[in-house]
């Protein structure tokens, strides 16, 4: 629900200066763009089939693991590189999987920087849960852009209190007043507390197609930091992700 006595303000300043500005492209535009071009589509096995890359860099009390995702139709890449003891030394663990459609299976990979010898590889067939994840990350994205919350962004007095960015500016940056539009205690699930203090910023780039989010949350003592960037969409070749047959030889498990 909007929080009128903030907002009403907000939009009386915003309906001023918009008179004095040239043509605008609103958040609402971009934000549906994006919408278009990301949001992710499952087929009736909960594959994603959708065809573009993610990176996102969360930081969580200053421990900082970074994730690659490219969903290139036929299959997924994904890495994540992030802190962890292993034999007793602090260091870096790079997880490196990749869904295989045609394989019916999934070909993961471990390895730690401590030991780099030490390298496991295994191949597991997929089941009925596999792709579990991939359905429940679709429902939260659609229980967090309910038709409430899209009605919301795409009102007049949103855009203009977010305000506009010239037509003719490549990146365009929004800094969007999140908590004057939905509680706050809903980010809990994504940031493991409710928090006091919520700052998003989103960033497009027109001539690339380029998106970017930005999220700064505080509360209860804790620091919950992301960058999410959504690149190249429909412009993934499956054979740049997928493994080769020699390759595929190496993981446990995995029978031609």
């Amino acid at each position: 629900m909007m929080k009128i006595n903030k907002v009403l303000p907000l939009f009386a300043t915003s309906l001023v200066l918009a008179g004095c500005l040239g043509p605008q492209t609103y958040f609402s535009d971009v934000f549906n763009t994006m919408n278009d071009l990301y949001f992710p589509t499952l087929d009736n096995q909960n594959r994603i089939t959708s065809n573009f890359e993610v990176e996102a860099v969360l930081s969580v009390d200053g421990n900082v693991t970074t994730y690659e995702a490219y969903l290139f139709g036929t299959g997924i890449k994904l890495v994540s590189v992030s802190p962890e003891t292993n034999e007793g030394v602090e260091t870096i663990r790079t997880l490196t999987i990749v869904y295989d459609y045609a394989e019916g299976g999934l070909f993961a990979k471990r390895e730690f920087a401590n030991t780099p010898n030490q390298v496991d590889k295994v191949f597991d067939a997929f089941d009925e849960n596999t792709f579990d994840m991939f359905d429940t990350a679709v429902d939260t994205a659609n229980s967090v852009l309910s038709e409430e919350t899209k009605s919301i962004i795409n009102n007049q007095a949103t855009n203009l209190i977010i305000g506009g960015q010239p037509e003719t500016q490549d990146v365009k940056v929004y800094t969007l007043p999140v908590g004057n539009f939905i509680d706050l205690a809903s980010f809990e699930s994504t940031v493991g507390f409710v928090p006091t203090d919520l700052d998003v910023v989103v960033s497009f780039t027109t001539s690339t197609n380029e998106g970017e989010i930005s999220i700064s949350a505080s509360g209860n003592d804790k620091v919950y930091e992301a960058t999410i960037t959504f690149r190249n969409p429909d412009a993934l070749v499956p054979s740049n992700y997928l493994l080769s047959d020699t390759e595929k030889a190496t993981y446990e498990g995995f029978v031609a």
